[in-house]
Parts: structure tokens; sequence; C-alpha cells
């Protein structure tokens, strides 16, 4: 299949800055061709050649003679790999019943030999405009591997200027065993088909982004304790969701007939916490950026920055910045979860659980909603840090707002502290554990 495209006029592809600056007119016509292909196939693997060679696979060799090169219009902005040198080569291991690749055609364009098993056919490259052409090869054994082999030739085209070859994407027909549960997007990060979903992670976060692409999930332990508590149909809160990971599962959980209300501050996990949503197709999350405390006010975050591998999940409100005539960090909305809630559009008639994870700013948390927690009696999930608690507040403080209002708490991974017990603190600064409130 072959989908050229109409410029108005032929550029030099050897001028990759003239290329870049012309505007094709039928980019959708590649866009189309596709997603008809990834219908066919399946979809989620195809992989630009940046993505592929990045991932480290083993699959994939190719000769010192190739290099990457950028093809940037309309509906597609990609590194290619590209030679103008006859006799490279490439290959390919593919699990699967077929693998295609996606070439970039142009008057340019060489032609190349496609060997695989006892089959070869060789591929003109040539257009006389800018297009594609997607060249499929089916397994004849389908119950094993195969290899690809691509030679570059010298065109056979006698209209062609040159011998370029330009491979755009690689389209696998199923999961290959070399891409495991986590695969690179960019270099600044990756996306994890994860336990409880589909995640994309940035590649600095050091805890809990690197946790989900290593094992597939963050604090299972935690989810599945709170996962006793959350039926279909419940509304559940997010306070601290960071990327979304706990808010997805709780999506899961609560189903099409319930909601889950995700609150985050930093812009940055914000978004990355609004892609989430979107990659899993989830529309009973919504997301609201901004902190949440016992009154309102702005907030200086600490800075997140792309270079430095941190952990994302450890930063709080700066409250240094607060005392500053130049304050520094990120700045941000900081009003009562009651607040927040009388805000949306369509009210929440339920809160039956409440996840609380704010760094130390917990007992704030449940000061500002004190109203909503009256209303509904949710079951929550506190995290508690004494030794930074203790800059703002006592931790003890937390139990005895809850014992004020007739809970009773339970410490899931302290199963000797009887019940409905204040946990005592043993003044280090490392240690941290949560509690389980519930109604009476």
């Amino acid at each position: 299949m072959t989908g050229d495209f109409q410029p108005s006029e032929l550029c030099d592809l050897n001028d990759l800055t003239e290329y870049k600056e012309r505007r094709m007119t039928s980019a959708e016509q590649l866009k189309q061709d596709l997603a008809d292909r990834f219908d066919t196939l399946g979809g989620e693997q195809g992989w630009y050649m940046a993505q592929f060679c990045s991932a480290e696979n083993g699959a994939f060799r190719f000769t010192e003679g190739f290099t990457f090169k950028f093809v940037g219009f309309d509906d597609f902005n990609q590194d290619c790999l590209t030679t103008d040198r006859i006799g490279e080569s490439l290959s390919v291991d593919a699990d699967g019943d077929q693998i295609t690749f996606v070439f970039h055609t142009h008057n340019y364009g060489g032609s190349v030999r496609i060997s695989f098993e006892r089959e070869e056919q060789i591929l003109d490259l040539y257009s006389e405009r800018h297009g594609w052409k997607i060249y499929t090869c089916k397994n004849p054994r389908k119950t094993s591997s195969f290899t690809v082999t691509i030679e570059t030739l010298s065109c056979t085209n006698s209209n062609s200027f040159g011998d370029e070859f330009w491979l755009a994407q690689i389209i696998f027909s199923q999961r290959q065993k070399w891409q495991g549960i986590s695969y690179p997007v960019t270099k600044w990060c990756h996306v994890t088909h994860g336990q409880y979903g589909s995640f994309l992670t940035w590649a600095s976060d050091t805890v809990v982004g690197a946790t989900i692409v290593r094992d597939g999930a963050w604090a299972r332990s935690d989810l599945d304790r709170m996962g006793r508590y959350i039926e279909p149909g419940m509304t559940v809160l997010d306070v601290g969701a960071n990327i979304g990971h706990h808010a997805i599962a709780f999506s899961k959980m609560v189903g099409a007939t319930g909601r889950v209300i995700a609150f985050e501050p930093q812009t940055l996990i914000y978004r990355i916490l609004g892609a989430n949503c979107i990659i899993n197709g989830l529309d009973n999350i919504v997301t609201i950026q901004g902190c949440v405390g016992n009154e309102k006010g702005t907030a200086y975050l600490n800075s997140i920055s792309n270079n430095e591998r941190i952990n994302f999940g450890a930063l709080g409100v700066n409250e240094s910045a607060s005392l500053s005539s130049n304050p520094a960090g990120e700045a941000c909305r900081i009003d009562s979860l009651d607040s927040y809630l009388s805000e949306l559009s369509d009210k929440i008639k339920s809160c039956d659980f409440i996840k609380i994870d704010v760094q130390s700013f917990e007992l704030y948390v449940l000061n500002g909603g004190i109203n909503t927690i009256k209303q509904f009696l949710p079951v929550m999930f506190i995290e508690i840090s004494p030794f930074y608690m203790s800059k703002m507040y006592d931790y003890r403080d937390i139990y005895n707002f809850l014992w004020d209002l007739d809970y009773k708490v339970t410490h899931p991974t302290d199963p000797n502290l009887p019940f409905n017990t204040l946990k005592q603190w043993d003044g280090s600064e490392h240690q941290e554990w949560d509690l389980i409130a519930l109604p009476n």
C-alpha cells in the first residue's frame, strides 16, 4: 500500500531544513493508512525507529552506514533510520505471524532487497512525490519467530535522483518477547503495561515511576488493603494522586457507575496524571490541579527538573517560600477539600473512601474536609510521617481528630497493635506508617 502526498512543490530531501519547512497537503493520508493498518494488526505494536533502537532489545541489527535524520511535516514528526549507501543491511527478529515496515518514499529513493525465510522481494522506494510504502512480511511458519533482512541497493528506477533509504516505522503483529512490560516513548518517558493499567512515567522519577517500570505496579499491598473497602458505584477521593496509578486502580474498582476525584498540585505530575487517564480510556475520573489544605491561599511547591533524578512522590510544599519576599518554586492554588468539592459542576452525592498521601499535609486536608467527612463518613486511608509532620504539628493530632468524629483506627501493617490504639513514634526520621480510619 502506498499513500502519496501532494506537495505544492517538490523539494530536495538532502536539504532537511527546507524539507521540514515545506507543508504537505495530504498528511491525513498517512494518518489514515497507518490507522487502517493498526486496526488490522492490533495497534499497540507500532514502533517509530528512534523508540525501537533505544529499547536495547537485541532483536534489531544494522550496519554502520545508517544514521537517524528527522522528518517533520503535519502529522508525522519522527527520526527515520536512513542511509544513501549501497550495500548496507539491517535485520529484525520478529515473533508472530507478520511484521510490517513503513518506508518513506520520495524522488531520491533507492531500492531494497527484503529477504525472509526463503522469500525475496526487491522493493522500489522511488516516488515522484513524498509518500509512504508499507510492506508486510508474513511468517510462513506462524508458530515461531522469523528474521527479516533488508539490504540497500542501487535504485532500479531511472527517474530517481539518488539511492536513499528511509525507514520510518516497524509494526509487529503481537507483543515481542523482548518488550517486557515497559518501553521508552522518548528519552523523557516510558509506557508500562502494568497490573492496573497502562502508565506513562517520567524517566527522572526514581521511586513511583521507576517502580512501575520495573514491577508493573506501585504499592500493591496498599491497593489490596484499600480495595477491601471499595465497591462498584462508590465515590473515591484520591488526595495526592501523583501520576494517577492508584486513581486508575480505583476507577476500575468503582466501575462505570462510580466516580474518582483525583487531586494533584504539581503541573508536570498533573499532566502525566491526565495523560494516564486518557491512555486508559477512563471517563469516570475527575482530575483537579491544586494543593489541598485547610484554607484558601497560594502554596509554593518544590520544583521538578527534567534532568534531575528525584522522588516525585516526596515533592511537597516549600514551607520556607511563604516566609520569603521572593518565594521560590511553582506557585499553586491551595484550598480546602470542602471548597474544591463545592465547585464541581456535578456535585458529589456520596463520598465512600478517601486516600490521603500529601507529604505531611494530612491534618490540614482533614481539617479542610470536615464538612464532607461529617456528611458522608467515608473510610479513610492516611499516611503518617511523624518526623516531617513534627515540623508543622504533632502527628497525634490526626488520631485526636478522628476520635473526636467517633472514628476507629487500625494499622494494616502492624497486626499486633490493638485495634483503635495510638501508634507510638520511635523518634526516627524515616519511621512512617498508614492507618485506616473507619466510621463507627
